[in-house]
């Protein structure tokens, strides 16, 4: 990973740590109460994370371009 782009990941997870629900709702992953959010990275990565009234988890950094049926595998409550 280039080390441009590790300095934005790290920048911007740090944002949503302070405003987790400003994400903007991702629509691939169903739920009722909109808990999977996304951030977008230097205009082709996608931080993908779960805000719940008792946690933030942050669960993939994709690529815009990857298959969109594979985000409906993020969908889960099992964290370990």
């Amino acid at each position: 990973m280039p080390r441009n782009l590790r300095k934005k990941l790290k920048q911007k997870m740090k944002w949503i740590i302070q405003n987790p629900t400003a994400g903007t709702p991702e629509t691939k992953i169903h739920s009722k109460k909109n808990w999977y959010r996304f951030k977008i990275v230097m205009k082709s990565w996608k931080v993908i994370y779960k805000v719940t009234k008792s946690f933030l988890v942050f669960l993939r950094i994709v690529h815009i371009k990857q298959d969109s049926n594979k985000m409906k595998e993020l969908r889960t409550n099992n964290y370990k």
